[in-house]
C-alpha cells in the first residue's frame, strides 16, 4: 500500500519529462521485502485456501472419481 501511494505521488509531481522515469525507476528499484519472505506469505496464503482433494479408498470410487474430472474438463481433443 505504501509502495502504491509513493508511485502515485511520484507520478502526479510535475518534473521535466526525463527524469520522471528515472524516479519511477528508482522508486521501483527499492525492495520493500526480501523475495523469500514473499514466497512463504504467498505460500501460506494459498494453502490455507487451497480445497483438500479427496482420498477415493477402492478403485471403483477412482474410477468414479476420474470420470467425474473429466466430464468437468474441457476436451481437447477435435
Amino acid at each position: 500500500m505504501r509502495r502504491t501511494l509513493t508511485l502515485v505521488a511520484l507520478a502526479l509531481l510535475p518534473v521535466p519529462a526525463g527524469t520522471a522515469s528515472e524516479r519511477v525507476a528508482s522508486a521501483l528499484e527499492t525492495e520493500i521485502q526480501p523475495p523469500a519472505i514473499t514466497t512463504y506469505q504467498i505460500t501460506q496464503y494459498l494453502a490455507r485456501r487451497t480445497p483438500t482433494l479427496p482420498t477415493p479408498t477402492t478403485g471403483a470410487d477412482w474410477t468414479v472419481e476420474a470420470r467425474r474430472l473429466r466430464s468437468r474438463t474441457p476436451s481437447t481433443r477435435s
